[in-house]
């Protein structure tokens, strides 16, 4: 082969695997940023006591709320869309403390608190709404074994059913770019091993 075709036969190879190596150096990128993603915390809430009576009150402690561009957190009875029962601000690490009233005419039974969070233009902050159970008692202290008020299933928290497919979709990234790269990189250093040169033939 001529000097010049090899020429730029070894040039079109590295260009070639330049390419794949920077293709698959930004599929790992983006691999990277979709686990970052995936593991973002969502909110939780909790309540100070499991059982109560109506007309009363209980601390309800959360974290993982947003602390910056994001309103209070506002928690609801018995679901999303449930009357107000307290409010809190998120503090620097997104962790909130509320005191909320039980409403005097809820029946015995369990009921679920939960906190919602919007952002400025008004769409919920990732990873909320988050939830917690709280029961009513009777009379007689206890809690009945049949709840006359079965709670209002709260809306499922933002990002969290995408979570299976962020990590699928990780994988396959992690995976392509993976091969990619390997590939690329095993053609560039290939193509930049010296060639042995090929003996002048003598003519007698």
């Amino acid at each position: 082969m001529r000097e010049s075709s090899y020429s730029e036969v070894l040039s079109m190879g590295l260009r070639k695997a330049s390419v794949l190596t920077a293709l698959g150096a930004g599929m790992l990128a983006v691999a990277f940023a979709a686990t970052a993603y995936a593991c973002t915390a969502l909110a939780t809430l909790q309540s100070s006591t499991p059982a109560t009576g109506s007309g009363t009150s209980v601390t309800a402690t959360g974290s993982s709320f947003a602390a910056k561009g994001a309103g209070p957190v506002v928690i609801h009875w018995n679901g999303a869309g449930g009357p107000e029962v307290g409010r809190a601000t998120p503090d620097a690490d997104g962790n909130i403390s509320a005191t909320v009233s039980v409403p005097k005419t809820a029946d015995p039974g369990q009921y679920v608190l939960v906190a919602t969070q919007t952002k400025s233009n008004g769409e919920a902050v990732y990873g909320t709404p988050a939830r917690a159970s709280v029961a009513v008692t009777g009379p007689d202290g206890k809690v009945p074994v049949a709840s006359p008020a079965a709670p209002a299933s709260p809306s499922q928290p933002v990002g969290a059913s995408d979570g299976n497919g962020v990590v699928a979709l990780t994988m396959v990234l992690g995976a392509a770019g993976l091969v990619l790269f390997g590939a690329g990189f095993a053609t560039l250093v290939r193509g930049r091993r010296p060639q042995p040169q090929s003996a002048p033939v003598r003519h007698d």
